[in-house]
């Protein structure tokens, strides 16, 4: 009943291993944009969540909620299928140009990605303790020096990092599960404690 022998000669050449080879590439391709700017929009979303100015506030709220809430599958199907019609006309045809299901796919990923990471980093912001804050600014840190010092940095002190989650460790480099630290910036000599 089970004897059948697979030949797995036919994936691993010719042209079906050229398109397995090519949806690697497109992956690892669409993977790295949508990280890079799921984070830069990310950070961006969260400084505006963070703010105190009501529209900014609102906006933020929103954007979080809708997109959060949202299915993935849902935002992929309506950026290749339904962009046109909210996109000008000429971007549409500068997509067209190029490669189109590409761009909708990072649009989609990175709009959906950018939400839980705006959460996650507001989280992690908001989780250092009041205290911790201020004895950091009476030291004369700097904003961009606190939240380095109290983000879990080994060099500086001992608390866990509060703002990694779950979803974020599969693609963070130098997350050390067994103690729950991120390590990406490093001590001042430059080497990385992983």
């Amino acid at each position: 009943m089970f004897d059948y022998k697979f030949d797995w000669a036919i994936v691993t050449s010719g042209q079906y291993f050229e398109w397995l080879v090519s949806g690697v590439k497109v992956t690892l391709e669409l993977s790295a944009v949508s990280i890079a700017l799921s984070f830069v929009i990310g950070l961006l979303i969260a400084v505006m969540r963070m703010s105190n100015m009501k529209p900014i506030l609102w906006f933020s709220h929103a954007y979080l909620e809708f997109f959060r809430n949202t299915p993935l599958l849902v935002q992929i199907f309506f950026w290749y299928f339904g962009s046109y019609k909210i996109l000008p006309q000429g971007i549409n045809d500068w997509l067209n140009a190029r490669d189109f299901e590409f761009a909708a796919a990072v649009i989609a990923l990175t709009i959906y990605t950018s939400a839980f990471i705006a959460e996650d980093i507001r989280s992690g912001v908001r989780s250092i303790p009041k205290e911790q804050m201020e004895a950091a600014r009476s030291s004369g840190f700097s904003y961009l020096r606190l939240y380095h010092s109290a983000s879990g940095n080994p060099d500086y002190d001992s608390t866990p990092d509060q703002s990694v989650s779950q979803p974020d460790e599969k693609f963070l480099p130098g997350h050390d599960h067994r103690c729950g630290r991120t390590h990406l910036s490093g001590p001042p000599g430059g080497k990385l404690h992983v």
